[in-house]
């Protein structure tokens, strides 16, 4: 007799509340940056690979003219993620990432500011107050900084929020535009878990 999956650890579909989802992407985003660090290649090579695309992503990605979401040089080799530190809900800005590369023997580092939205609209004013906050705190380190809306998926991503990002120097995306933008479409799970309902169950 055929095994069936377990149900879906994240039932967000059959409930009538976002309440905590938003939390949840900040923190699987988090989890998923530190395992980019090339301390884990050898703990789950698949894994690692993973988040080290999906950090490439957002260190490369720029919306084209369409608006949509892309990188336009690939991963190789030579990129690893030598150091990582997240922080969340500081200044209240969901999520920063600051992450220190190595590619072809030449170090750089950078901050991430992100703001993870479920199905909430950007507030009047958040953009502005959170990017702020981030050039503020880290404008004398000599780090490029990087401004990041993160939406769920497509439904609340429309003109108006795309506008809003665009006028605050904000780049835009959702989970399924990391997923992409890996390899996590063609080769598949990884056998860990806690990654894999969030990458591949959760986020469709």
């Amino acid at each position: 007799m055929k095994k069936i999956k377990l149900p879906k650890f994240f039932n967000y579909k059959e409930e009538d509340t976002d309440n905590g989802y938003e939390t949840i992407q900040d923190f699987f985003l988090s989890w998923t940056f530190r395992c980019a660090l090339e301390d884990y290649k050898d703990t789950n090579t698949m894994l690692n690979l993973y988040a080290k695309e999906v950090v490439f992503a957002l260190l490369n990605g720029e919306n084209n003219i369409k608006g949509e979401f892309e990188t336009t040089t690939n991963i190789n080799s030579e990129f690893k993620v030598i150091k990582i530190n997240t922080l969340r809900q500081k200044g209240q800005v969901d999520l920063i990432a600051i992450i220190e590369i190595e590619s072809d023997l030449k170090k750089s580092k950078y901050v991430l500011n992100i703001e993870n939205k479920w199905y909430t609209s950007i507030r009047d004013g958040q953009l502005e107050k959170s990017k702020k906050y981030v050039e503020t705190k880290y404008q004398n380190e000599h780090i490029e900084i990087l401004h990041y809306v993160i939406f769920c998926d497509y439904e609340k991503l429309d003109d108006t929020a795309k506008r809003r990002c665009q006028e605050n120097g904000y780049k835009y995306l959702t989970i399924e535009d990391l997923k992409y933008a890996s390899s996590m479409n063609t080769k598949g799970e990884t056998g860990n878990a806690l990654f894999d309902e969030y990458w591949f169950n959760f986020s469709g």
